[in-house]
């Protein structure tokens, strides 16, 4: 009898095991960017390369910044078509010294570190005028935690910069919308 015990607590060890290793399949389903054209301009075509989703991104930066720049970042779960719920919400992350934020610096720094391999975006202050561009650029899939649950999600950056004073003005919005399934 314990050994029927011992071989189902197996069987159902091994199970959970296995549906936690399943491999992800991310696909990008959109990608709008909005920018103020005073500052930056960028363009993000989103299309499929050997059954992936890539995403190439043209722009130009406008206009100096030497610092003050702040970015905000937040990830939705789709709860019902097309409503999405909050899951993370990082706010107010000083871009120019986000490696000595703990709380918030690894996550930027993996995307950073990431999307630094697909092109050439600025990723330290001061930032200058000038062109920048991301080709192939896509989420890997094995950098996600075996944890993730299967949804819709809502990616959302935002990008601030110094106006008048201490006040902050929008020049940059970006919507990622992805669909995570597991194989």
């Amino acid at each position: 009898m314990n050994k029927i015990i011992l071989f189902v607590f197996l069987m159902v060890v091994a199970s959970s095991l296995a549906e936690e290793m399943k491999k992800f399949k991310l696909t990008m389903e959109k990608v709008d960017i909005t920018t103020d054209p005073e500052y930056i301009t960028a363009k993000a075509v989103l299309r499929t390369e050997d059954g992936k989703s890539v995403v190439d991104v043209d722009g130009s930066v406008l206009q100096d910044v030497e610092s003050g720049i702040f970015v905000d970042i937040f990830i939705n779960t789709e709860s019902e078509p097309g409503q999405f719920k909050s899951l993370i919400k990082a706010e107010d992350i000083d871009f120019c010294n986000y490696d000595t934020n703990n709380s918030i610096g690894p996550l930027i720094e993996l995307f950073l570190k990431d999307i630094d391999n697909f092109g050439n975006i600025p990723l330290k202050c001061p930032i200058k005028k000038g062109d920048f561009h991301v080709k192939n650029f896509r989420i890997s899939e094995e950098k996600l935690p075996p944890h993730t649950p299967e949804a819709r999600y809502l990616i959302e950056s935002k990008i601030h910069v110094p106006k008048d004073g201490n006040n902050r003005h929008l020049v940059y919005n970006s919507k990622w919308i992805a669909l995570i399934v597991k194989e």
